[in-house]
Parts: C-alpha cells; structure tokens; sequence
C-alpha cells in the first residue's frame, strides 16, 4: 500500500508543476475538504501537490502526514491490529 502511495506522489509530483499561488490555496482548500470528509488517499495527493509547489507550507506538510496516519490506521484496524491503530491516531 505504501509502494503505491509512494507512486502516486511521484507521478503528481512529475504531472502537476506550475501552480500559481491562488491555485495553491485552492488546491489546500481542497486537501483540507479531502481530509475532513475521510477521503485520506486523495488528501494525500492534493497536499502532495501543494507541497510540491512549496516545500516550505508546514500547514501543507502538517495535513499531509496526518491523512498518511489515518490511512495507516485505517489499514491497522481493517487487519485488527487495535493496538498499532491505537498508536498511529495518538501520533497525530
């Protein structure tokens, strides 16, 4: 699952270069929206891209690795591993 996010981030890093800084507050807007409604893959994806546009957003990076934990909880307690679940939300 990883290898595959891991793709996924390369290839929009290749794919979507040149956001203006209005596109990039809508693509965090965006992101944002992705992760409140627990959509974590596309929140990936869409701060992926934001930071590929500005290393330096930390709100960006903050987002980012908050929807890589949920998407790793998720998996944890899909595999009933409570306990490693349970670690990754306290990580937060």
């Amino acid at each position: 699952m990883k290898n595959k996010s891991i793709l996924i981030l390369i290839m929009i890093t290749i794919f979507f270069t040149g956001c203006s800084r209005i596109k990039e507050d809508e693509l965090f807007k965006k992101g944002r929206l992705a992760l409140e409604k627990h959509d974590y893959t596309k929140a990936q994806e869409i701060f992926s891209q934001v930071l590929t546009e500005d290393s330096t957003n930390d709100n960006a990076r903050s987002m980012y690795m908050q929807a890589v934990k949920m998407q790793d909880a998720l998996e944890y307690e899909k595999k009933h591993m409570y306990d490693k679940a349970i670690q990754t939300l306290e990580s937060i």
